[in-house]
C-alpha cells in the first residue's frame, strides 16, 4: 500500500505542465471546425444536459492554453451553468466528479501512416488528459490531451459562440442544432438532407418526418428564435419525384456581421437581447412566443401567456410579477439598482437595444421609464468623466451614438445647468422624442395619430 502511495505522489510532484488559473470564467467558446465533423462531437451528442454543458464551458477555458493545466473555480461553474438547485458539498462533488468522469471518456480514434516502414496504426486518445476536482475548494482543473492541442489553439477556421447562450438551451436537438449552425452565423443558412440531419443531430434512424417534426423541429423552432434573429424552418420536398416527398430541411436567420458583438460577460444583457429576438420574429406565432420565452426562462409551458393574460404587460419583456418587483418591471426592474455596478460598456450596450427599440415604437410604460434611469445614470457617469479629465470631453462627444450624446456639449459642462431635477427632466424628453422615429420615418404620419406610439394620457 505504501508503494502504491509512493508512486501516485510522485506521478503528481514530477508534473511538467504549467497550470493557469482562471480568475473568471470565459463566456466565449472557440474551437476548430473539424470538431463538429468528428466522433467528438458524436461523444458530445451522447451527453445528458449538465454534462453537455460542462464540456463547452471547459472548452471555452481551454482556447490557447496550449496543453497547460487549466484551473477554475466551481462555484462559478454553478452561476454560468445556471444551477439553481440548493446542495450539499458533498453533493456537488460528487456530481463534478462523475460529471468530469464522463467527460474524460470522449475519445476519437487517430490513423497514421509511417513513411520510413509504411505501416499504418490507429490509436485510441482521450480529448482530455486529466480533470481533478479538489475536495476542499471545490476548484476544478482540465488538461487536454497533447494530440488535440490544435483544436483550441491557433485556429484559422473556428465556431465561436457564447457559453451562457447555450446553457440556456435545454433540449438536446436545439444544443446539437445550435453548435452545427454557429459554424454559417455570417452566412445566414444551412441546408440539410434529411438523413444528413438525423445524423448531425443524432436523431434516431427510425424517426419518421412526423416524429421529426413533433419531437425535433417544434421545439427547436422555439429554442432557436432567442439565439437567432428571424429564425426560420424551410421544408425542402424532393423534385421529380411521385407525391410530396420531404427531402430535407433550410433553416435561416438574419446573418450576423463578422464585427458583431454576441458574448458578454453580462448575462441579464445577453438575456436581454434574447427576449428582444424572440418577440421580434417574423416567423412565430403570438402562442410560439409565448412558449419561447417559457423555454428560455426554463418555467413551465404557459406561464407567460398566463401572465400576460392576466394583466396588460407594463414591459416588453413580459416579466412576470412577483412581491418583490414592482409592476412596471423591466428585464432587472426588481433589482434595478445593479447598474449602478455596470460598466460603462456594459450599461451603453444595454442603452443601445433599448434605443433601438424605442425609435421602433416597440416599449412599454416601465421600459420607457427604465430607459431614461439608464440614460441618465449613463450621462452621470460621462459628467464624471469629463469634470475628472476634462480632455475626455471630445472623446465621449464622438464615441458613441446614444441619447446622452445627444443632450449635453461636454466640452461646455461648466455653463450648464447639472442639478439631477434638470438632468433626469432632459433625459425623459429626449427620450420621449426619440419614441417611435423610425417608424414615423416610414409611414410619414404624426405621432399623436399612431395609437401604438407614445400617448401621454394612455402613459
Amino acid at each position: 500500500m505504501a508503494k502504491d502511495e509512493t508512486v501516485k505522489s510522485e506521478m503528481i510532484s514530477d508534473s511538467d505542465f504549467e497550470t493557469g488559473e482562471k480568475q473568471n470564467l470565459m463566456p466565449a467558446v472557440k474551437f476548430n471546425n473539424e470538431i463538429a465533423q468528428s466522433e467528438i462531437m458524436r461523444e458530445v451528442n451522447k451527453l445528458p444536459e449538465l454534462e453537455s454543458n460542462l464540456f463547452f464551458l471547459s472548452v471555452a477555458q481551454l482556447y490557447q492554453e496550449h496543453n497547460h493545466i487549466v484551473k477554475f473555480d466551481s462555484s462559478q461553474i454553478k452561476d454560468v451553468l445556471n444551477y439553481q438547485k440548493h446542495v450539499t458539498n458533498k453533493y456537488w462533488l460528487n456530481k463534478l466528479t462523475k460529471g468530469f468522469e464522463r467527460l474524460l471518456s470522449i475519445k476519437q480514434k487517430i490513423t497514421r501512416k509511417n513513411i520510413q516502414t509504411g505501416r499504418e496504426s490507429t490509436t485510441v486518445v482521450n480529448l482530455f488528459r486529466t480533470a481533478t476536482v479538489y475536495h476542499d475548494d471545490l476548484s476544478v482543473e482540465i488538461q487536454v490531451s497533447p494530440e488535440f492541442e490544435y483544436l483550441f489553439n491557433d485556429i484559422s477556421n473556428w465556431t465561436r459562440f457564447s457559453l451562457y447562450k447555450y446553457v440556456d438551451i435545454h433540449s438536446v436537438y436545439s444544443k446539437r442544432l445550435f453548435v452545427n449552425l454557429k459554424q454559417y452565423r455570417v452566412v445566414g443558412h444551412r441546408t440539410y438532407g434529411i438523413e444528413e440531419f438525423k445524423e448531425a443531430l443524432s436523431i434516431p434512424k427510425s424517426y419518421k418526418p412526423g416524429n421529426i417534426q413533433q419531437k425535433v423541429l417544434d421545439v427547436v423552432s422555439e429554442e432557436m428564435a432567442s439565439v437567432f434573429f428571424d429564425f426560420k424552418i424551410t421544408k425542402n420536398y424532393l423534385k421529380g419525384v411521385r407525391g410530396r416527398k420531404l427531402g430535407g430541411y433550410t433553416f435561416s436567420w438574419r446573418p450576423e456581421k463578422n464585427s458583431q458583438r454576441e458574448i458578454y460577460a453580462n448575462v441579464e444583457i445577453q438575456k436581454t437581447w434574447a427576449l428582444y429576438s424572440i418577440r421580434s420574429s417574423n416567423y412565430l406565432s403570438t402562442k410560439q412566443k409565448f412558449r419561447a420565452i417559457d423555454r428560455l426562462r426554463g418555467q413551465r409551458l404557459g406561464t407567460t401567456e398566463k401572465n400576460y393574460k392576466r394583466h396588460h404587460p407594463t414591459t416588453y419583456f413580459l416579466e412576470p410579477e412577483d412581491e418583490n418587483r414592482e409592476k412596471r418591471s423591466v428585464f432587472v426592474r426588481g433589482s434595478l439598482e445593479a447598474i449602478k455596478h455596470y460598466k460603462a460598456t456594459e450599461l451603453r450596450t444595454l442603452i443601445e437595444l433599448y434605443e433601438d427599440m424605442n425609435e421602433n415604437g416597440l416599449l412599454y410604460t416601465g421600459d420607457i421609464e427604465d430607459l431614461t434611469i439608464m440614460e441618465y445614470r449613463l450621462l452621470m457617469m460621462k459628467i464624471k468623466s469629463v469634470q475628472k479629465k476634462p480632455e475626455n470631453a471630445e472623446k465621449i462627444n464622438n464615441n458613441d451614438g446614444t441619447l446622452t450624446s445627444e443632450i449635453l456639449d461636454f466640452n461646455n459642462l461648466g455653463q450648464k445647468d447639472l442639478s439631477e431635477a434638470r438632468l433626469k427632466a432632459i433625459c425623459k424628453e429626449a427620450v420621449k422624442q426619440q419614441f417611435g422615429r423610425k417608424r414615423r420615418k416610414i409611414d410619414h404620419r404624426l405621432l399623436e395619430d399612431k395609437e401604438e406610439f407614445w400617448d401621454d394620457n394612455k402613459q
